[in-house]
C-alpha cells in the first residue's frame, strides 16, 4: 500500500507534470525535424527514402515518421490527460477546504484577535446583542457572507468565497484545451473540389480531386451536397474588389442558400468551404466531320490569371486541348493581349496537341470554332467555376471551452479573490468593543482601506 501511494506521489508532482510536457515537446518538434510520411507523394517514393539509411528505418519503426499516431505519442498523451485529471483532483481537495465546504473555519477571540499587529477596535454603547445584530446587518449589507458565528458573539465571514474554485477552471481549461487541439489535429481533413455555375453535385465528397491532408481518425467526412446558383466577381479600375459565391449547401438534410465572400467561410457543424479562387468554364463542344456532337462540357480551367491550363476529351484519346482566355480581346501588330481582366469582349486561344506534338492553333470568339485532323472544336460559351476549400475538423467547442474556463478561472483568482474577515464582540459595564481583523489574498494595503471603511459603517448602522 505504500508503495503505491509512493507512486501516486510522485505521479502527481510538479516534476513529473514537467517531465511528461517536456517529453511531448520533444516527440512534436522531433515530428517537425523527421519527415512524415504525409509529406510523401507516394508509397514507393516513401520506401525508397527508407532505403537511403538504417536511421531512416529506425524512425519507421519507432513510428516516428507518422508522429501522431506514434505510440510513443500515444503513450505519452494519455499520461499528460492522466496527470492533468489527478493534479485537478488533489487541487480540488485544497480548494474545497479553503472555501470551508470540507472544513469549518476556526474563530477567534478577543484575546486571539488583540494579538493581531493589523486588527481594528470599535468602542461603542448599548448591548452585544444590538451591536452584534448591526455588525450582522453591516456585513450583509457590504456583501460579506457569513460563514461561521456563535452565541459568544465571534464570527467569520468571506468575500468572493469560491474565488480559489479559479485555480480548478484554470487547470480544467488546460484539458478542454488539449482535446480540443487533439481533435482538431487527428480529425482535420483539407481539401479542394472545382464546381460550376449551374451545377448539383448530390453528394460533393466524391468530386474532391486534390486532398492535402487526411484525418487520422474519423476518417469519414459527413454527407454534404453543394449546388453553384452564380458567382459575381466585382472589379474597379480594373482591380478585383469582391467577390459573391451563391451557393445552396445540403447538411443534414437541410439545403441553405448561402453567400460566399473571399476570406469569409461557409461553416455547417464540423465542415467549413472557403473560396479558394474563381475559374473560367468555358463551353467547349467537339464535333465530327459531318458536324455531329461527339462531346461537350463546361471545362473548370484557371485561366482568369493569364495562365495557360489544358484539357481533354475521353472519347478523343491521344489529344490534349492547351487553352489561354483574353477577357478583353484585342490583337494589335499580330500580338493577342487583353485591355482589362473585367470579361467584357472574351476570346480562347486554343492549342491542339496529339500526342505531344501541336497540330493545330487558333483564337475563337463565343460560337467559333477551329478544325483539326478530322474533329473540329467549338466555343459556344462560358461559365465561372469556383474552386473551394473543404476543410473538415473537430474540437473547437472544447477548445473555445477552454478558453473560457481560463478566462473565469483568471478573473476569479485576481480580480474576485478571496477576502477573509474574525469579528468578535465582547461586552461589559454597558459598553461594548468590536474587534476586527481580516486578511486577503492580494492587494493588503487596499485592504486595510475596507477594513477601515467597514468599522465606519458598523459605527454608522449600531448608533
Amino acid at each position: 500500500m505504500s508503495l503505491v501511494k509512493g507512486i501516486y506521489n510522485r505521479f502527481k508532482s510538479v516534476k513529473t507534470t514537467a517531465l511528461i510536457f517536456g517529453s511531448l515537446i520533444v516527440v512534436y518538434f522531433a515530428g517537425l525535424v523527421i519527415p512524415q510520411k504525409g509529406l510523401f507523394s507516394s508509397y514507393n517514393e516513401y520506401q525508397n527514402w527508407l532505403q537511403k539509411s538504417l536511421l531512416y528505418r529506425l524512425f519507421d519503426q519507432l513510428s516516428l515518421t507518422d508522429i501522431y499516431l506514434s505510440p510513443i505519442t500515444i503513450v505519452l498523451l494519455v499520461l499528460f490527460f492522466l496527470n492533468l485529471i489527478v493534479v485537478v483532483g488533489e487541487r480540488t481537495r485544497v480548494v474545497l477546504k479553503k472555501v470551508y465546504i470540507t472544513s469549518s473555519p476556526a474563530l477567534m477571540s478577543p484575546d486571539d484577535i488583540k494579538k493581531k499587529n493589523s486588527h481594528l477596535t470599535i468602542e461603542m454603547s448599548g448591548s452585544s446583542e444590538s451591536v452584534i445584530m448591526g455588525v450582522l446587518k453591516t456585513l450583509k449589507r457590504n456583501r460579506w457572507k457569513v460563514i461561521s458565528f456563535d452565541k459568544g458573539g465571534r464570527l467569520f465571514a468571506m468575500k468572493n468565497r469560491l474565488s480559489p474554485f479559479g485555480f480548478v477552471l484554470f487547470h480544467l481549461s488546460f484539458l478542454f484545451c488539449l482535446v480540443g487541439g487533439l481533435l482538431i489535429t487527428y480529425t482535420r481533413f483539407y481539401g479542394y473540389l472545382t464546381i460550376t455555375e449551374g451545377q448539383r453535385l448530390a453528394d460533393a465528397r466524391k468530386h474532391i480531386t486534390k486532398v492535402v491532408r487526411k484525418p487520422k481518425i474519423l476518417k469519414e467526412l459527413p454527407y454534404f451536397g453543394l449546388s453553384l446558383i452564380r458567382v459575381e466577381p466585382h472589379y474597379k479600375n480594373d482591380v478585383p474588389t469582391d467577390l459573391f459565391v451563391y451557393l445552396d449547401v445540403l447538411y443534414n438534410g437541410r439545403v441553405k442558400r448561402e453567400v460566399l465572400k473571399v476570406n469569409e467561410p461557409v461553416k455547417r457543424g464540423a465542415l467549413s468551404l472557403v473560396v479558394q479562387d474563381i475559374w473560367l468554364a468555358p463551353l467547349m463542344v467537339l464535333r465530327d466531320e459531318q458536324g455531329r456532337m461527339l462531346d461537350g462540357a463546361y471545362v473548370a480551367l484557371n485561366l482568369l490569371h493569364g495562365q495557360w491550363d489544358s484539357f481533354w476529351f475521353d472519347t478523343l484519346k491521344g489529344y490534349r486541348f492547351h487553352a489561354l482566355f483574353f477577357p478583353d480581346y484585342v490583337e494589335k501588330n499580330g500580338i493577342e493581349s487583353t485591355k482589362s481582366i473585367v470579361i467584357r469582349n472574351p476570346a480562347l486561344h486554343l492549342r491542339v496537341e496529339k500526342d505531344g506534338k501541336p497540330i493545330s492553333e487558333g483564337t475563337l470568339k463565343p460560337g467559333e470554332f477551329l478544325r483539326f485532323a478530322n474533329y473540329s472544336i467549338s466555343f459556344d460559351g462560358y461559365r465561372y467555376s469556383v474552386y473551394l476549400n473543404v476543410i473538415r475538423e473537430y474540437g473547437k467547442v472544447p477548445l473555445i471551452a477552454g478558453f473560457v474556463l481560463a478566462l473565469a478561472g483568471l478573473l476569479m483568482r485576481l480580480i474576485f479573490y478571496q477576502k477573509r474577515l474574525w469579528v468578535a464582540v465582547s461586552g461589559a459595564d454597558g459598553s461594548t468593543e468590536v474587534l476586527l481583523y481580516g486578511r486577503s489574498e492580494y492587494f493588503n494595503l487596499s485592504f486595510s482601506e475596507e477594513l477601515r471603511s467597514l468599522s465606519e459603517r458598523i459605527r454608522e448602522t449600531v448608533k
